[in-house]
């Protein structure tokens, strides 16, 4: 759901959720994710642009959002919370996406 809702987001969303992501993430353990290894030293450890976010697939976040819950099992709860202030994302996306955020929304 999350690559869906990333591919909606606007630049400043997409960074939005890759800044908080990669916040919940070693920074050198994005190396160790299959296909992730050229991105992680694209993003370094600062935060993402615009621009930056772009250049980055949904499957890719898709991938950092596993990796991250992980480490943060709180990112999910987080990530909702990002999308919470932006219900216009999940408007596009559709009921199925609605029904699922306020779910992680009710569990807090």
């Amino acid at each position: 759901m999350l690559a869906n809702l990333f591919s909606h987001s606007d630049p400043n969303q997409r960074a939005g959720v890759l800044n908080r992501l990669l916040g919940s993430v070693d920074s050198g353990a994005l190396n160790a994710v299959p296909g992730l290894s050229g991105l992680s030293s694209m993003l370094g450890i600062r935060t993402v642009s615009p621009e930056e976010a772009n250049a980055v697939s949904p499957d890719q976040v898709q991938q950092i959002a596993a990796h991250a819950q992980e480490q943060n099992p709180s990112i999910v709860d987080e990530v909702s919370g990002f999308y919470a202030q932006h219900p216009q994302v999940v408007k596009a996306v559709g009921g199925l996406a609605l029904s699922i955020a306020l779910q992680h929304m009710l569990r807090r």
